[in-house]
């Protein structure tokens, strides 16, 4: 039995590893601005007939700079969105409990607890610090590696995860 407790940074790591980039999750509405804003600074130079290399260069460096701002600042908001679920929920708080044997991983907490085969399992994700787990859809259970008391049952329980239905990503 193993048991850990997930700090906000661990949460931060779990929802960045399940996400990858944080464009992804940019809406339309995002990308409408960030298109509105490119035109409003390339409309005028094609208008005024000023086409030239500099001005055409500038605008673009200017788009560029501005979708990187946006950018920043969208995934300072996104942090802080995810602090505030982490801050929210007592339950990310909770000390959780894993058991793994051959047929199925047990993974549990006050709030509550999931059980699945092996074979229900169809991915993991997997960096230095932690497993995502994912067996129903997109719904992932965090597995912290320093759970793990020996190097040989983290080793055990790679190795179990590697035979999960298509397997890492």
């Amino acid at each position: 039995m193993k048991q850990f407790q997930l700090s906000e940074e661990d949460f931060l790591a779990a929802y960045s590893l399940h996400s990858g980039f944080l464009v992804r999750d940019i809406s339309r509405s995002d990308l409408f601005v960030l298109l509105v804003a490119a035109l409003l600074l390339i409309l005028p130079a094609c208008l005024l007939g000023w086409f030239g290399f500099a001005w055409i260069a500038a605008s673009i460096s200017l788009v560029f700079l501005a979708a990187l701002c946006y950018l920043i600042g969208y995934r300072a908001r996104l942090r802080g969105g995810i602090k505030e679920q982490y801050a929210g929920r007592e339950s990310l708080r909770e000390v959780v409990t894993i058991q793994h044997d051959d047929k199925q991983l047990l993974w549990g907490s006050a709030a509550g607890s999931f059980e699945a085969s092996w074979e229900d399992i169809h991915k993991y994700k997997e960096n230095v610090r932690m497993f995502l787990v994912y067996a129903h859809g997109s719904t992932f259970w965090p597995i912290l590696k320093s759970a793990f008391e020996t190097e040989e049952e983290l080793l055990s329980f790679t190795r179990r995860l590697e035979g999960v239905g298509s397997g890492h990503l």
